[in-house]
């Protein structure tokens, strides 16, 4: 409650306790699967993000009307966007990956014509997706213009209110916990990558490793050192043939099965 403005003790009361309550549930759910876990069992609890407080109240209640933004900005053959609550997440089309920093030039330099203020806010985030966000200043100036290279468009053509007021946004630290076969008891895991998680899972239950697959294995996660183990590689856990969204129907109607991996090792 302390990262918003405004909240009463009659607020809090209803709700205070809601993010404790949930980590319970998970706790609890948590105590089931262990009490009927094996001790070479391997227990893994992720999440690929986390989660703080939006204390921005105009940010939080404006974004963007993608279809004449990006009409008027002549992206669309360039950039797909999706807006998430009051941001709107920025994908460059396959061909245009090295737009990236032209485009986010565009949205940085885009000025509204009576004030002479910044338009949008803008970061890129750990996956090249550019995140703009509408600054405070336009939502209280709906008869403005904003002037971008190339073109304009009235303020009240691309920005709205947002439906849903969110108060909470994610963040790009998530959680990781192994426990049971394998796992060095009462280490820590530091500076992990999401891309880590399945060739570290794979190493603990003394599967091959694949060589098309990004990501390390976390060695400070393991009883065992890695050099002992001595893992094997494959190829790939890819299927082989057509990608899914290109094989053919079945007569039926029905997407053939995928044929199973071929999983044999090429040496240690």
């Amino acid at each position: 409650p302390a990262s918003f403005e405004g909240i009463t003790p009659e607020d809090i009361e209803p709700y205070g306790s809601s993010v404790q309550d949930a980590y319970r549930i998970v706790d609890g759910f948590i105590g089931e699967i262990l009490a009927g876990a094996k001790n070479d069992d391997l227990v893994v609890v992720v999440s690929d993000h986390g989660a703080e407080a939006i204390s921005d109240a105009a940010a939080k209640t404006f974004t963007l009307r993608l279809e004449p933004l990006l009409e008027g900005m002549r992206l669309k053959n360039v950039v797909e966007a999706t807006n998430v609550g009051a941001r709107t997440y920025v994908r460059m089309k396959r061909g245009h990956e090295g737009d990236l920093n032209r485009i986010k030039r565009l949205f940085d330099t885009a000025r509204l014509g009576e004030e002479n203020a910044s338009a949008f806010q803008t970061r890129v985030d750990e996956w090249d997706n550019l995140v703009v966000t509408v600054e405070p200043i336009a939502n209280e100036r709906p008869n403005d213009t904003i002037l971008f290279q190339g073109g304009r468009c009235p303020v009240s053509d691309v920005v709205r209110a947002v439906e849903i007021q969110e108060s909470s946004q994610m963040r790009e630290t998530g959680a990781l916990v192994l426990a049971g076969r394998g796992v060095r008891p009462g280490s820590r895991v530091e500076n992990a990558s999401l891309l880590d998680l399945v060739p570290t899972v794979l190493a603990l239950t003394d599967f091959d490793l694949a060589a098309d697959m990004p990501g390390d294995v976390i060695e400070s996660a393991l009883l065992e050192p890695l050099a002992n183990k001595l893992p094997g590689f494959v190829l790939s856990y890819e299927p082989p043939g057509p990608e899914p969204d290109s094989a053919p129907p079945s007569s039926d109607g029905e997407l053939p099965s995928p044929a199973p991996a071929d999983a044999t090792s090429s040496g240690g």
